[in-house]
């Protein structure tokens, strides 16, 4: 009986710790890391949004640029991908 309820508690720890920051770096780190074709700012009053710029690998290959405009947590990032023809 105390080694059930001990593997429950443990099992409630684990579970409790993996939030969405540790899932998301655990299930990356199988992921290839790659690099943008070109990354930059723009520089405009106020703040300073990231840029970058990509060409997809599978088909259909698609050119897509991510405009990241600012640090808030809750704001995200817009992105827009045309088909490339070729």
């Amino acid at each position: 009986m105390q080694r059930t309820i001990g593997y429950l508690m443990m099992t409630g720890i684990v579970v409790s710790s993996l939030h969405a920051g540790m899932f998301s770096m655990v299930s990356g780190m199988a992921m290839k890391q790659i690099k943008p074709d070109a990354a930059y700012t723009v520089d405009t009053a106020g703040i300073n949004p990231r840029i970058y710029e990509f060409n997809t690998r599978v088909k259909p290959i698609m050119h897509c640029v991510v405009l990241i405009a600012s640090s808030d947590k809750f704001s995200a990032p817009a992105m827009q991908c045309t088909k490339i023809e070729k």
